[in-house]
């Protein structure tokens, strides 16, 4: 009963799923869906003569064979072969049927008789046409190759070449906004200029040790170029629902390995032996690859070994829309997943449907095992955090402290009648720059020369704001700019042996910036004799009694230490030196206690010495201070004596004059 009670609760939810797809009440789609990119996908294939060996099974022609079977028929595409000259194998022009037949028969022409790697010519007559960018078209380069540019016996010729890649056609490309995937084919490639190529203008770089890895290169580098519908598999099992028109397995396999038989929901079985009208089966070493039209609604199953390479890609009405993933980023930089259903080109945003569809992703770091292993994260749209508005449709998360490597990241809708899938992949990279010290002879002291390096040259990456301190001295340096992706600064000798820290920002785009950090040890100064000197300073005595003052503080706590550890040591010592002067040999130990010794004592001396001067001083300050008090109080006594006298005087002279003044009055009087 309960299985039964569960097979009907399912059913009634996916009725009811399909019934709220089809005749929803209000608006199911929002009319603001960005129409999605137009593919424009170019391939270079060296055929230079050192394929024989590093290539000698010519695996490339079914990992091009692959590549031409899953291409969308609305992507625009071509196909070049390089060696001393450029050959245009299969033109330029849309991908139908016609166009990959051609493809598949120019890739069983793939040789390795040229003479020359000349991917200058290679790159520059492929892109002809893109010299600005199209914010329509989604340009894209695989570049091939398993050398060095070689496009003579003369070297001069071929490093004016290598230089007009990176100074004239790689500016051109970016420009133009071209994405260019490059793949080295070999130890002997030069990658230097396979990675600057790619990483320059958001690319994707390979290094293919074992041809036979080539054909899944190949897959990721078009899952990159290329934004595909697929289903997520199970255990080789997979759900295909009403709104699938089309649908293209690939199927990784060994040798060794049975034929690939497919099982159907009906329980019938095919295989490239014996397959429907509705099946093309395109076999290959290595993999197969098998489209289906109008492929029955239910569960199918590949009866194969389970591969993570393995693959379902369809064609549908029913699109899951994901937000472009950066191929490269910083370490420290978030990377926003976002997704969206897509049906008849306009987001679903029916708040009733979106609720029976869950939107998960899986994130697999440099240090995990296997994909399958790993749990399943929401993505959400509840209008907090990370995303912007509650209930459009559109679910995000957020990815942080990613570690360096390189990270495999999918994306999973699911509801109760369909699943849809996407793929990334994103190179996380730390320290942008790289810091030599080297010692240059160099005027007013500064013989030290500090190169700051941008190795990484990421599209659009800035370094601003250089600081450079010692310790936590920050210092007044002037940074010289020697081009766009070098700086020098100079520092004097008295540095030496001192950790360098150099601090700056690096920001790609208008992305958020991010600090970074470099410590350095300068090297000690080597004289002309050869010899490493100490290092000499223009603030010597600020130094020196710096340092000695250092040195007092660690002698004085030594010294304490010494006497609570060793006091017995010490008085026994000392004991023994007294009845016995004449001792003609001191132990090592014995003497450095001696040492210690005299060194508490003479520390006890200068103390007591110390004191004395205190008490003499504050005694002399006080025979001071008493005598200015004295000074006052008789300096008091005569000012009112002073005053005393004055009072008197003036009294006697008023009295005298106050006498000879009376009888003239008193006669006056007697008159009238």
């Amino acid at each position: 009963m309960s299985r039964l009670y569960i097979k009907g609760s399912c059913l009634a939810k996916s009725l009811l799923f399909f019934f709220l797809m089809v005749i929803a009440n209000g608006p199911v789609f929002s009319a603001d869906s960005p129409a999605e990119s137009k593919v424009d996908l170019r391939v270079l294939i060296d055929v230079s003569g050192s394929m024989k060996r590093t290539d000698p099974d010519n695996l490339r022609s079914a990992a091009l064979r692959l590549l031409v079977g899953i291409l969308p028929e609305t992507a625009t595409s071509g196909i070049w072969t390089f060696g001393k000259f450029v050959n245009m194998a299969v033109p330029l022009g849309i991908v139908n049927s016609s166009w990959r037949e051609k493809a598949r028969k120019e890739a069983d022409n793939i040789h390795s008789l040229g003479l020359f790697t000349n991917i200058e010519e290679a790159l520059r007559l492929s892109t002809f046409d893109w010299n600005k960018p199209d914010s329509k078209v989604q340009r894209t380069i695989i570049l091939l190759s398993d050398g060095m540019v070689d496009v003579s016996n003369d070297n001069t010729l071929n490093k004016l070449s290598r230089e007009r890649i990176i100074k004239t056609i790689l500016p051109r490309l970016k420009n133009a906004d071209v994405t260019v995937h490059t793949v080295a084919l070999s130890s002997d490639a030069d990658h230097e200029l396979m990675k600057t190529i790619s990483v320059s203008t958001d690319g994707w770089y390979e290094k293919v040790e074992d041809t036979n890895n080539l054909q899944r290169v190949f897959l990721r580098l078009f899952e990159k170029s290329s934004q595909t519908d697929t289903l997520p598999l199970t255990d080789n099992v997979f759900g295909v629902d009403k709104s699938i028109e089309d649908m293209t397995l690939l199927v990784f396999r060994a040798d060794k390995d049975k034929e690939t038989r497919i099982l159907t929901p009906g329980g019938k079985s095919f295989s490239n032996n014996e397959h429907p009208k509705n099946v093309k089966w395109h076999h290959e070493k290595g993999f197969d690859l098998i489209t289906i039209n109008d492929p029955e609604e239910g569960a199918w199953r590949m009866n194969s070994k389970i591969d993570p390479d393995n693959r379902v890609m369809v064609v549908t009405n029913l699109k899951l829309s994901t937000r472009k993933i950066e191929n490269h980023i910083l370490q420290g930089e978030e990377v926003l997943l976002s997704a969206k259903l897509i049906q008849k080109n306009e987001i679903i945003d029916d708040k009733k449907l979106l609720q029976h569809i869950d939107f998960n992703y899986r994130h697999t770091k440099p240090s995990d095992g296997s994909p399958d292993e790993l749990q399943l994260e929401p993505l959400v749209d509840d209008g907090e955090n990370t995303d912007q508005k509650t209930g459009d449709g559109e679910y995000n998360a957020k990815l942080k402290n990613m570690l360096k490597g390189k990270h495999q990241i999918s994306i999973i809708a699911e509801g109760p009648t369909f699943k849809r899938e996407a793929f990334f992949a994103v190179t996380v990279h730390n320290d942008p720059i790289s810091a030599e010290i080297a010692q240059v002879d160099a005027a007013k002291g500064q013989v030290y020369q500090v190169s700051l390096v941008n190795q990484l040259r990421l599209k659009g990456l800035e370094i601003k704001s250089f600081v450079a301190k010692i310790e936590k001295e920050t210092l007044a340096i002037e940074i010289n700019e020697v081009n766009k992706s070098t700086w020098t600064f100079d520092l004097p000798k008295k540095y030496s042996g001192e950790t360098l820290i150099i601090e700056y920002y690096a920001r790609v785009k208008d992305r958020d910036k991010i600090l970074f950090k470099i410590e350095k040890t300068i090297p000690g100064y080597i004289g002309k004799d050869g010899k490493l000197e100490q290092p000499v300073s223009d603030e010597s005595e600020k130094t020196d009694a710096h340092a000695l003052n250092e040195e007092n503080k660690e002698n004085k706590e030594e010294s304490v230490s010494i006497k609570s550890d060793h006091e017995s040591e010490i008085k026994e010592l000392s004991n023994s030196m007294e009845n016995d002067s004449g001792a003609a040999e001191v132990m090592p130990q014995d003497n450095k206690l001696i040492k210690k010794k005299k060194a508490i004592k003479k520390e006890k001396e200068e103390e007591k010495a110390e004191d004395k001067k205190e008490e003499k001083t504050e005694d002399k300050e006080g025979e001071k201070e008493g005598v200015r008090w004295v000074l006052i109080v008789a300096i008091a006594l005569v000012v009112n004596a002073l005053l005393g006298l004055i009072g008197v005087g003036a009294y006697f002279l008023w009295k005298k004059r106050r006498d000879k003044l009376a009888p003239v009055e008193e006669a006056e009087v007697t008159y009238e």
